[in-house]
């Protein structure tokens, strides 16, 4: 993990190209996590469904800030 971090650092200072292709990925994976979890919503619109919903977006959340 420190190694990772370190690698991330020295991408940082070359360049933020990579960060920021990075940065589309995570957000296109949040765009499509999005639209599955409104077209679940649509179907089956249930509290349970709702709570997991919510729990895999804060997940999601957290990827992101630790990818970071």
């Amino acid at each position: 993990m420190m190694l990772h971090d370190n690698d991330d650092d020295h991408d940082d200072d070359g360049g933020c190209g990579g960060d920021d292709d990075d940065f589309m990925l995570l957000l296109l994976l949040l765009i499509m996590m999005m639209v599955t979890t409104t077209t679940m919503m649509l179907m089956m619109m249930t509290t349970t469904t709702m709570m997991m919903i919510m729990m895999m977006v804060m997940i999601m959340m957290m990827m992101m800030m630790m990818m970071r």
